[in-house]
């Protein structure tokens, strides 16, 4: 768990932040572990709890301060306030061997929580209105979740596919995760 009132780690790249998380004995959650552990936070669209789009927001609140953007495995801020690196990486718009959809909201997601069809025609209710973005070319680096200005395009099946793995800005932090010993 992040450590609570505190502001999130930002501008930070997703080499960056794989260090961070080794360095504290953690990893970066895969894109399925941090899509299963943001499942049933509130969305924008249904709950303003998230910080995705305060009028006066020019950056985050700090950690854990929106006491009602708790996912029901109890994970804090999986929608807004920062996007969050996840460990995988995107090849010329193809995830796992698959080709993703174009650009657009999203419609339908595989077991993974990454989309397989999307649409232009506005958001679906089954997805709360979530979109995603895709930059087909070269190698990209997955965030998800949204950030304090992403509005109802925010979400637990928000993803952003459009930086490189070294990009760095004030809206991209992470999370680390640990491997439970059975």
């Amino acid at each position: 768990l992040s450590a609570s009132q505190v502001m999130p780690w930002r501008n930070i790249s997703r080499q960056q932040a794989e260090l961070a998380c080794v360095r504290a004995g953690k990893r970066l959650p895969s894109a399925e572990e941090w899509y299963q552990a943001g499942l049933g936070t509130p969305d924008s669209v249904v709950s303003p709890e998230c910080n995705v789009k305060d009028p006066g927001a020019s950056g985050p609140r700090l950690t854990g301060e929106s006491v009602d953007c708790i996912s029901p495995q109890g994970v804090h801020d999986m929608v807004g306030n920062v996007w969050e690196w996840v460990q995988e990486t995107v090849e010329a718009g193809t995830y796992n061997g698959v080709a993703l959809p174009e650009e657009g909201y999203i419609t339908s997601i595989d077991g993974m929580g990454m989309p397989v069809a999307t649409t232009l025609d506005g958001g679906s209710d089954s997805f709360f209105g979530d979109y995603f973005w895709l930059d087909d070319t070269g190698t990209r680096g997955i965030i998800r979740g949204g950030y304090w200005n992403s509005g109802t395009d925010a979400g637990a099946y928000a993803v952003n596919i459009t930086v490189a793995p070294s990009f760095v800005g004030q809206a991209v932090g992470f999370r680390c995760v640990k491997d439970i010993s059975r």
